[in-house]
């Protein structure tokens, strides 16, 4: 009873499990048949695909955390959008021109006995939560070669496909390589290190900003080397030309002269190795791969920068509305310029009445400096003059910093413009020409501008030296342009002498005047008011000098003059004396005198000032230049 039991258990679960797998197995066929397309599966749940060749060779490409890549014939990185491309066809291709199987004459007829490629892939079928896999092998091309015989597995039916279907699997494997030179992010790189046969330099980011740090620290071009990035990033290999690194002696690269090396934030590094150049083409190793390739030799060159073109000619941070104060020191002294709490410019003597337009266009020439030449020297040699007696220019910032620019002495060089190079010496000069085959014509002397440096940079360079120059000027140069001698009210006396011939005019009263040098004649005020209205509120073309002495009126041509002018103010001011306030007077004499001279069509002039206020006494003199039409249509005038 036992026994018979058992066996019709076994019996009953055979039947079953044979019933399980028919239905399955007629159902997955009955769906495959039932399709429209010859492949059925989802392209998201891949996991390989693998090409396999009529000469036995493979070409596998495998995905991990949906990226793919080349597993077989060698290991390497993938083109994703390659891959993906032929991802989203292949479940995609319709069935057409089917051959049934009654009909079939034999699969050797249709060249799949031996088929000339078979497209395996492995996908996850998640309804039965299982790994699955299919296969298509591809035939015979028909005569017209327009389509090819095609078999799937668990199909028995031939269909006919596309040629272009076959054409673009059986395409070179190396196609399915990915063809950019380097795979790094560029947001991710953190430092290069540039080396050549020339020259050796490297730049670092900080705080999103590129800096040189070899062989000088420096600021960097940030388009410069953002555009180097994104261009070298984005370099497509031309060809695969080697997968054996052994060889690399044949392509230049067992002692290669160029190299970039690419760190990133992680301190993770690879090295671009630069090898010969042949038929347009630079061979190339990247150390992250074990494979040589090669790229265009015109696009590489056009992408990557030297040293000169990836400094920054464009240094100072600072624009001209932030700049809060500017102060230029020198051995003698310094001047030093603020905002004020209504945003005006002030100077540290508050004697002098800054000119807005004059102060801001200082500071735009200022934060606009263009080096001339870089120097690639140590900046502690002598030649350079870095030392306390060296000029400095700093400006304060409304965001909290601060940048220095030392001036050292005047250069004494020799540049090649064309090719932005400055030599200290001209003995630099002609080794360097000698060498290069230069002619001599390209060499101009450098012997006006100065050596200076920016910050705690070490780099040297050389800057205009109309920029120190306007540093270099006294006080009075910033000062406003109108100088507010009096009140017409308060002028007493006028006395003018052009050439040889004086005259003196004395006030009676608001509106009367007289010229004593001539018999107390009364002169008519609306002549006499153009010339009041000067003196009372001067205007100047260009301050020239202040506290001048003997020697400076002959410079300028004022110790023999065209005219002269001197007027003399005088007011009372309440003063405390002993605690009461008392009526003073105050007298000011103004002495203008005018020159021969001229500057770019403008005379030279000077005034002298002396004002005294009981025991008080204070004076101040100046150079100045002014236009020929003020000069005579103001103070020459005829009075008559």
């Amino acid at each position: 009873m036992n026994t018979f039991s058992l066996t019709v258990s076994t019996i009953i679960a055979l039947v079953l499990t044979s019933y399980i797998f028919l239905f399955e197995w007629s159902s997955k066929l009955n769906s495959v048949i039932h399709s429209k397309y010859i492949l059925s599966f989802d392209p998201k749940n891949v996991i390989d695909f693998e090409l396999k060749y009529k000469n036995n060779s493979s070409l596998k490409i495998t995905r991990k955390k949906n990226t793919w890549k080349i597993s077989l014939p060698i290991e390497c990185k993938a083109d994703q959008l390659t891959i993906n491309s032929i991802m989203q066809k292949l479940p995609k291709l319709p069935k057409f021109s089917s051959v049934e199987e009654k009909d079939q004459k034999g699969l050797e007829a249709y060249g799949l006995k031996n088929p000339s490629l078979t497209l395996k892939i492995t996908y996850q079928n998640n309804e039965l939560n299982r790994v699955e896999s299919r296969q298509l092998y591809f035939g015979k091309l028909t005569e017209n070669k327009a389509e090819v015989f095609v078999k799937a597995d668990q199909d028995s039916r031939i269909y006919l496909l596309h040629s272009a279907v076959l054409n673009i699997l059986k395409q070179n494997w190396n196609n399915y390589r990915f063809k950019n030179l380097i795979s790094m992010n560029k947001e991710f790189i953190s430092k290069i290190n540039f080396n050549d046969t020339d020259e050796t330099w490297s730049i670092q980011k900080k705080n999103f900003t590129w800096f040189c740090e070899k062989p000088f620290t420096w600021k960097c071009d940030q388009l410069e080397i953002n555009t180097f990035l994104v261009k070298f990033c984005a370099l497509q290999i031309n060809r695969f030309v080697e997968n054996d690194l052994s060889k690399k002696k044949n392509y230049g690269l067992e002692n290669p002269k160029q190299s970039i090396q690419f760190i990133d934030k992680d301190n993770k590094s690879y090295t671009i190795f630069f090898g010969e150049t042949r038929a347009g083409s630079t061979f190339l190793h990247n150390t992250l791969e074990n494979f040589i390739i090669s790229v265009n030799a015109d696009q590489l060159n056009e992408i990557i920068p030297n040293l000169g073109s990836a400094r920054s000619m464009d240094f100072i941070e600072s624009k001209p509305h932030e700049v809060s104060a500017i102060e230029y020191k020198n051995k003698t002294g310094n001047i030093f310029f603020k905002k004020g709490l209504d945003h005006k410019w002030e100077h540290q003597n508050k004697k002098y009445s800054l000119d807005q337009a004059t102060i801001g266009n200082l500071i735009e020439r200022f934060v606009i400096i263009v080096p001339e030449y870089y120097i690639d020297k140590n900046q502690s040699e002598k030649i350079f003059g870095f030392n306390e007696n060296a000029q400095q220019i700093t400006i304060e910032n409304i965001k909290g910093f601060s940048e220095k620019i030392t001036i050292g002495n005047k250069t004494n060089g020799w540049a090649i413009p064309s090719q932005l190079k400055y030599f200290t010496t001209q003995a630099e000069a002609i080794a360097y020409g000698k060498e290069n085959k230069l002619n001599k014509k390209l060499f101009i002397p450098i012997k006006k501008s100065y050596y200076a440096k920016y910050n705690d940079f070490d780099q040297v360079f050389i800057i205009d030296p109309d920029l120190v120059s306007l540093f270099q000027r006294p006080i009075i140069y910033f000062t406003k342009k109108t100088f507010n001698v009096g009140k017409i009210n308060d002028l007493r006396t006028i006395r003018r002498n052009i050439g040889d011939k004086e005259e003196i005019y004395a006030k009676l009263n608001s509106l009367k005047w007289i010229e004593t040098s001539n018999d107390n004649k009364e002169l008519k005020y609306q002549k006499l008011a153009l010339l009041l209205l000067s003196l009372s509120d001067f205007t100047v073309d260009e301050w020239i000098k202040e506290s001048i002495k003997n020697e400076d009126l002959k410079s300028y041509g004022l110790d023999k003059p065209k005219a002269s002018i001197t007027a003399t103010f005088s007011t009372y001011i309440n003063k405390k004396i002993k605690g009461k306030n008392k009526k003073t007077k105050v007298t000011a004499h103004f002495k203008f005198v005018f020159s021969h001279k001229t500057i770019r069509g403008n005379h030279f002039g000077c005034i002298f000032y002396r004002a005294s206020l009981k025991d008080e006494f204070k004076s101040m003199n100046f150079i100045f230049t002014i236009s020929p039409k003020r000069l005579i249509d103001r103070f020459l005038a005829k009075l008559h």
